[in-house]
């Protein structure tokens, strides 16, 4: 039986998540110029470890979807890495061109369990960690709009990105009256949209007060009107 960690790397250049150091954490190819890139895996852990990448494309339509894609190929795809070594991760983009100028995925790096060899396999708690990856085909600008809505007792709350690059949304906070509530960072993706329900809050009164930074720490703050459905 094993458990698995996910973390997702987002806002950092590198960074360590658990046994892991990643650098950088995030890939970007400009097919302009580029179609290939690659990040750098060490084991920081006392043992020896293998991984599995598997390439994701990210759909959020209320709701963020991970879905298998042939678009971009990974090499190696698996890997057995020793304690304090490093290895390459090298990726590619063989998909077709896209509408949106920005497509999203995620790497994901997933830990094999231990091979048992005929031994009781123990309990483990394995690690599986999101590395962004963005294909740009051409040149655009995150468009974000945040806005809220009456949704029985409670208030659904979008934010949604008609623009052509990603969003980065750190420490989203959101208040009306004397409750508030934190709803953490995420990246909300070209043409993306994110919904979260703020249970119980249809019934209160009074506007929202929405705020949250971003990657160069400049605080945004926005008070919204409660629409009806």
């Amino acid at each position: 039986m094993r458990v698995l960690t996910l973390t997702a790397l987002f806002a950092l250049t590198s960074a360590t998540a658990g046994q892991l150091q990643i650098s950088p954490t995030s890939v970007e190819l400009d097919l302009r110029s580029q179609r290939s890139g690659s990040t750098v895996v060490t084991n920081t852990d006392s043992q020896t470890a293998r991984y599995k990448v598997t390439v994701l494309r990210v759909q959020q339509n209320g709701q963020e979807q991970l879905e298998r894609t042939t678009d971009v190929v990974v090499n190696p795809a698996v890997f057995t890495i020793a304690p304090g070594k490093r290895q390459v991760v090298r990726v590619g983009f063989a998909g077709e061109a896209r509408k949106q100028p920005e497509t999203a995925y995620r790497l994901l790096l997933e830990q094999q369990p231990p091979e048992a060899g005929g031994a009781p396999v123990q309990v483990t708690t394995l690690l599986a960690v999101g590395v962004p990856l963005y294909v740009r085909e051409r040149d655009g600008q995150p468009n974000l709009n945040v806005s809220a809505e009456r949704d029985g007792q409670n208030v659904r709350v979008t934010l949604r990105n008609s623009g052509g690059r990603r969003v980065v949304v750190i420490g989203l906070k959101v208040t009306r009256g004397d409750a508030s509530v934190s709803l953490g960072s995420m990246i909300v993706v070209a043409g993306g949209k994110l919904d979260f329900t703020l249970k119980g809050w249809g019934g209160k009164g009074g506007s929202l007060d929405v705020e949250f930074a971003d990657l160069d720490k400049r605080t945004h703050r926005q008070r919204l009107d409660v629409t009806a459905p």
